[in-house]
């Protein structure tokens, strides 16, 4: 891979012989229809060590989620907040949800809008040393497909508003 060029074998395009390759068949209408149902639930467990009990609660129901983050300064400790990929229609992911792990709902959400699909969020934390656990920045690589083309979408952590794209 080198100047402006980059080629690379792949098993879905080997034997070919010149036949165009297909859309993946994850990605293909069939897969669309055949996964329209599927969902990713969050999903909390609470384990108690002295009792041997667990318990389970659902948490943003009503959104398919995946590829969470959070404050990553906060690692190990009790966090509130929790960034993650909206997965509809999946395996697309349509936007980004902020999911309060207090009370389990989704607090605010950012579409990426029509034919625009992004991948896994990261949080920034702020620069300075702010008391609030959600201030700072969730960055996320997002594709318009009609476009072809592809940006970073910077949103405020507090408000998933687009800060820039």
């Amino acid at each position: 891979c080198g100047g402006l060029t980059c080629r690379t074998a792949s098993a879905s395009t080997s034997g070919m012989h010149g036949r165009r390759p297909t859309t993946p068949a994850l990605f293909s209408e069939a897969a669309a229809d055949a996964t329209a149902n599927l969902r990713a639930t969050l999903t909390e467990i609470r384990l108690d060590l002295r009792t041997g009990m667990s318990r389970r609660r659902e948490l943003a129901s009503g959104l398919s989620l995946e590829a969470g983050t959070v404050n990553r300064t906060l690692l190990g400790r009790r966090t509130r907040y929790a960034y993650l990929a909206i997965a509809e229609p999946w395996p697309r992911c349509r936007g980004v949800a902020k999911v309060d792990l207090a009370t389990g709902e989704a607090v605010a959400v950012h579409q990426y809008g029509t034919g625009r699909f992004g991948g896994e969020a990261s949080f920034v934390p702020a620069a300075d040393d702010d008391e609030r656990e959600d201030e700072g920045h969730v960055v996320v690589m997002v594709h318009d497909e009609a476009a072809s083309t592809s940006e970073l979408a910077v949103l405020d952590a507090v408000t998933m508003e687009a800060v820039t794209t």
